[in-house]
């Protein structure tokens, strides 16, 4: 049997009755509480203030701000080169209005960010050899929205 079970329990007992004493404003004593197996005694003024205690803290959990989630979505853009020089070309991403932009390979490269804010943005995609041409062109709009937290968008370059 462990001889040290009593000693902890004892040590709990006695910690919790100097806690205890510094609650208590009279030498009152309330109803006695038997726990596990430990009797100690329970003061009013100590229960009043251990109550109120507990409820401004569950008080103050229920009430406290809720984490606004962030006014951002995600972009993802996948870009795919075709063509003499596609697979060492490397193109730059830039969401016009934000500071937000990238490199990516031109040859099925993906770029995103997860930082885009809420609104209506230009998707340029700049670098562009002129011996290249951008299929329906390199600047695309794109909206973010609370309902609508992703973009996905897709550049397909040509090159001669």
């Amino acid at each position: 049997m462990n001889d040290t079970l009593p000693l902890v329990r004892q040590r709990q007992v006695d910690e919790l009755r100097e806690k205890l004493r510094g609650c208590r404003s009279s030498g009152q004593f309330g109803a006695r509480i038997i726990y596990d197996g430990i009797s100690m005694r329970r003061s009013g003024p100590g229960l009043v203030a251990t109550t109120v205690l507990i409820s401004v803290c569950v008080a103050g959990c229920a009430s406290a701000t809720r984490q606004q989630r962030p006014r951002a979505g995600r972009l993802t853009v996948g870009v795919t080169a075709t063509g003499a020089s596609a697979s060492t070309l490397t193109l730059k991403i830039v969401v016009e209005s934000t500071a937000i932009g990238g490199s990516v390979k031109a040859d099925a490269g993906v770029f995103t960010s997860d930082d885009v804010p809420f609104g209506t943005h230009v998707v340029r995609l700049t670098g562009v050899p002129s011996g290249c041409r951008v299929d329906k062109g390199a600047e695309r709009k794109i909206t973010i929205t609370e309902q609508r937290r992703s973009v996905v968008l897709r550049f397909d370059v040509r090159c001669d």
